[in-house]
């Protein structure tokens, strides 16, 4: 896949948590939502379930991280990449790079703010200026 490609892809896959966020809302929720791509498909999504739960940590990312391991039937997440709509908090983003091993895990956070993190650690990419 070329990187323009991919800049629409992850664009698609924002769009689509901003989406869920706005799900939330509707359902009383704080407006988050994250995406798990496997390969380029959407295998885990999620809204904050913290207020329907009365859990404070049951934020989208974690929602969808553990979707994700479900679905895949496995504790790592091999070629997948965790889209969210804000730069994951420690809480969120610790299980990611936990569940993750760095030849075969989540490879990276890509959140609205239009950069890309390396599990958690920013690499200055601005994906979003350069497709809109």
């Amino acid at each position: 896949m070329s990187r323009s490609e991919a800049d629409v892809q992850d664009l698609r896959m924002i769009e689509r948590c901003l989406e869920l966020a706005r799900q939330g809302v509707k359902q009383g929720e704080l407006p988050f939502g994250a995406v798990i791509a496997y390969r380029g498909q959407v295998i885990a999504e999620a809204t904050n379930h913290v207020s329907s739960e009365c859990d404070v940590t049951r934020h989208a990312e974690l929602v969808a991280l553990s979707e994700a391991q479900k679905t895949l039937r496995q504790k790592r997440l091999p070629d997948c990449t965790l889209y969210s709509i804000v730069e994951p908090c420690p809480m969120c983003s610790f299980p990611a790079r936990e569940g993750a091993d760095w030849s075969r895990g989540v490879r990276h956070f890509i959140s609205d703010h239009g950069r890309i993190f390396e599990m958690g650690r920013s690499v200055g990419q601005q994906f979003v200026e350069q497709t809109a």
